[in-house]
């Protein structure tokens, strides 16, 4: 297992847990202006990472087009488009990623339709 919740009220770093549902405009539709996305510099070893900066896109986050991190991330939420990494790309058992994804390593533990190029 990746992660793992005891609280499922509670995100692994303690902070509450992202909303499940995207959030919507006042005709119901999905937005995207502003999504729960954070940095963390944590160390990733126990994740298979190398450590450092951790991009985190929130599980009620749902993304499309090109998402680029200087460092590692981690995605609980959905995206479709391409994943640009200079570090590790870890996809969280509530993932869905519809991407081509570029990075040193990547971990599948969601769901996942692309292409995957690992550097490292």
């Amino acid at each position: 297992m990746i992660w793992r919740r005891d609280d499922p009220d509670r995100a692994a770093d303690g902070l509450p847990a992202a909303p499940e549902h995207a959030p919507s405009d006042e005709h119901g539709e999905t937005t995207t202006e502003k999504v729960p996305v954070r940095t963390e510099v944590r160390g990733m070893a126990d994740q298979g990472g190398q450590g450092g900066e951790v991009t985190i896109v929130g599980q009620g986050a749902k993304l499309e087009g090109t998402v680029v991190s200087a460092g590692s991330l981690r995605i609980d939420g959905q995206v479709k488009g391409q994943i640009n990494a200079e570090g590790d790309v870890l996809l969280s058992p509530q993932s869905q990623v519809e991407a081509d994804i570029r990075a040193q390593n990547v971990v599948v533990a969601g769901r996942f339709k692309g292409t995957i190029t690992v550097k490292g």
